[in-house]
C-alpha cells in the first residue's frame, strides 16, 4: 500500500477542534479544507488566530513530514522575504503529533496559516508569469544547500522518474495520447538521459501550481505553501 492507494483520512471537525485543544493548546473551530490523499482543517480562534492542521494519510512516512517541517525553517531562515508557513509545536514541544484514530495512528501537524490571495483567483498575464518565474528562482536559490535524506526518493511525481510513466501510461484509454507519450519518453531518453550528469539537481518544491502560489493585491509572488510533492531532482523541473 501506498499514499496514493490509500483512501484519506475521515476526521470530523469536532474530532479536529478536540486535538487542536488537548494537544497543541489551541481553542479553535475547525473548517474543512480541500485535499488529495491527506485531510486540512482550517482552524481559527477568537482572537482572529489562523491555523492549518493536516491530518496524514496512514501511508505517509515519518521522515517525509519532517522534511516538509524543516524546509520551512529553512526557508524562512535562509530567505525570509520568501512567505511560507511556520510550525506550530505541541503541548510536548513536538513538531509532529502521532493520533491513533480508531486503531490507526496518524501523522498530525499544525502551521501558522499564510495569508494571499491564491494565483487561480488572479488574472493571468505575460508580467505576473515573470513575477511567478522570478519568484520560483528565489525560491530554488534559498533551497540551496537544504539537504534531506528522504528527498531523494522514488516518487510518481518526479518528472525524471520516466519508469513510473512507462508503468502506467497503457491505462489510458486513449491510444493517441498513449503514441504522443510514448514520443516524448523516447525523446527523453534519447536528449536528456545522456546528458544527466550535466543537469544540476537539488531539493525543490515540485507542485509550484496556481493554488500553491501567494500573490499580494498588487500581483507581486510573494509565498508558497503545501511542500508535499519535494523530491531531489532537476532544478529544471521546478517551472514544470
Amino acid at each position: 500500500m501506498s499514499i496514493f492507494n490509500t483512501l484519506p483520512p475521515l476526521f470530523r471537525s469536532t474530532d479536529i477542534e478536540k486535538i487542536a485543544f488537548d494537544h497543541f493548546g489551541l481553542n479553535v473551530k475547525a473548517a474543512k479544507l480541500n485535499s488529495e490523499r491527506d485531510q486540512n482543517f482550517y482552524l481559527s480562534d477568537i482572537s482572529g488566530q489562523e491555523y492549518v492542521m493536516k491530518i496524514f494519510n496512514e501511508e505517509e512516512e515519518l521522515q517525509i513530514v519532517d522534511m516538509q517541517n524543516q524546509v520551512l525553517y529553512h526557508i524562512t531562515e535562509a530567505a525570509p522575504s520568501i512567505r511560507v508557513s511556520s510550525v506550530v509545536k505541541t503541548l510536548n514541544r513536538s513538531d509532529i503529533l502521532e493520533y491513533v484514530h480508531h486503531g490507526t495512528v496518524h501523522l498530525v501537524r499544525v502551521l501558522n496559516y499564510v495569508p494571499g490571495q491564491q494565483l487561480k483567483d488572479m488574472d493571468h498575464n505575460v508580467l505576473s508569469m515573470l513575477k511567478l518565474g522570478n519568484f520560483l528562482g528565489d525560491l530554488d536559490h534559498a533551497l540551496i544547500g537544504f539537504i534531506h535524506p528522504a528527498a531523494k526518493r522514488r516518487f510518481p511525481w518526479d518528472i525524471r522518474n520516466i519508469d513510473f510513466i512507462e508503468t502506467h501510461y497503457s491505462n489510458l484509454w486513449d491510444q493517441r495520447k498513449c503514441h504522443l507519450i510514448d514520443h516524448f519518453i523516447g525523446q527523453y531518453k534519447k536528449n536528456i538521459l545522456p546528458k544527466e550528469t550535466q543537469l544540476r539537481k537539488a531539493v525543490i518544491h515540485n507542485d509550484s501550481n496556481d493554488h500553491n502560489i501567494l500573490v499580494s493585491d498588487n500581483k507581486n509572488t510573494i509565498g508558497i505553501i503545501d511542500f508535499g510533492d519535494m523530491v531531489h531532482t532537476y532544478i529544471v523541473c521546478e517551472p514544470a
